[in-house]
């Protein structure tokens, strides 16, 4: 309560409205003790313990409000880094299960839920080229791109290394489906280079969709990450839909996509 006063009325104003508080509080007391004891009451005994307080109390609650703020502020960097990709911005992988499990828990039982994993193409060739200032500002600009074409309830993060993950609450195939080739198209249109070279950033996205009641976090990704592998095996640059996990394909030649 006192830092949400803190925040809103700012140190200054908030010290001398409790400093006046303090300040009348010892008047009050000083006056009632000596009406009580049927003691004399001089003005300069109530006067000092009206004003002393109010002199006295302004730099201490001065340096406890500061350090109450600097703690605040603290914890927030804390938490945020805790649960934030720091290169993105979005949401990183612990804190994206927290919020997807909290969503499905949440959910009507029968309603569908989408899922994509959206994997960077040629991510390694971008930073072996154009160096990894180049493959960070690709990061950057597709957590930017797809956070700009979500709903409020959609969940987003960065799953970890060149992948990202979305869960879109009621959602069905059909819907999740539409959503990923939008994705696919709006990340397409967009170039990274320097020098006069560019190069056209492009993803796969494994997707697939369906209801909390029988349909776990756990077996969502595997069945979306998946049809991600599929899709990668194919060529990439697509999305592919899957309603239940593929057979896991076999190297060829030792490498996979």
């Amino acid at each position: 309560m006192i830092t949400r006063w803190l925040y809103r009325y700012g140190t200054t104003t908030t010290c001398f409205i409790f400093a006046l508080a303090i300040g009348l509080t010892s008047f009050i007391i000083t006056y009632l003790i000596h009406v009580i004891f049927s003691l004399d009451a001089y003005i300069y005994d109530l006067l000092i313990s009206l004003f002393l307080p109010m002199v006295i109390a302004p730099p201490i609650l001065f340096f406890f409000f500061r350090t109450m703020i600097e703690l605040n502020e603290a914890k927030t960097a804390l938490e945020k880094l805790a649960t934030t990709d720091s290169l993105t911005g979005v949401p990183n992988r612990a804190q994206f299960i927290k919020l997807a499990k909290e969503a499905l828990a949440a959910a009507p039982p029968a309603q569908p839920v989408g899922l994509a994993v959206i994997d960077i193409d040629r991510f390694k060739l971008i930073n072996d080229y154009f160096g990894h200032l180049a493959g960070d500002k690709a990061l950057k600009t597709i957590a930017k791109t797809i956070t700009s074409h979500l709903r409020p309830e959609d969940i987003f993060g960065r799953f970890g290394g060149d992948e990202f993950i979305l869960l879109v609450p009621n959602a069905s195939s059909t819907e999740i489906n539409r959503i990923a080739q939008d994705m696919l198209q709006h990340i397409r249109d967009i170039s990274i280079g320097q020098n006069g070279n560019q190069m056209p950033l492009s993803v796969t996205i494994g997707v697939t969709a369906g209801v909390p009641a029988n349909a776990s976090l756990r077996k969502l990704i595997a069945i979306a990450d998946s049809a991600l592998i599929q899709a990668k095996q194919a060529g990439g640059h697509t999305t592919r839909y899957a309603q239940r996990p593929y057979p896991l394909p076999k190297p060829t030649n030792g490498l996979m996509f």
